[in-house]
């Protein structure tokens, strides 16, 4: 019976930390990152995600397009930094489970270049 139960738990274990595997796969390109310097000539963008009603902005992920591996999760401040992002044009999304879907005031962004101060604020709903 012992032998049961623990295959049991050690089943549920795992299918409990396969998503956060995959997402960890899947984010080749996408990262978070907590700030600092300038590195080279690549293309990233920068901001800030405030959350409305909270103190702590962790959690959020800005994206430049549906589904895609650039995207980045936000800081406890809010910070967020996508690095090496391809040549295009893109129009970054912000998004939080109970929170819209924001997607930037400002007009499409052009790479290859740094964007930095590309900021959302997120309301409840």
């Amino acid at each position: 019976m012992r032998c049961k139960v623990f295959r049991c738990l050690v089943i549920v274990l795992v299918l409990s930390l396969l998503p956060l595997f995959l997402l960890a796969c899947e984010s080749g390109g996408g990262s978070t990152s907590s700030g600092g310097g300038d590195s080279g000539d690549e293309s990233y963008i920068t901001g800030f995600v405030q959350l409305q009603l909270q103190s702590d902005h962790s959690g959020a992920t800005v994206y430049l397009e549906e589904g895609s591996v650039y995207y980045s999760l936000t800081t406890s401040t809010g910070y967020y930094k996508i690095n090496n992002v391809p040549d295009g044009t893109y129009t970054p999304v912000a998004k939080k489970a109970g929170y819209k879907d924001k997607v930037w005031d400002g007009a499409s962004l052009t790479f290859p270049a740094k964007h930095t101060g590309v900021d959302f604020s997120l309301q409840p709903g």
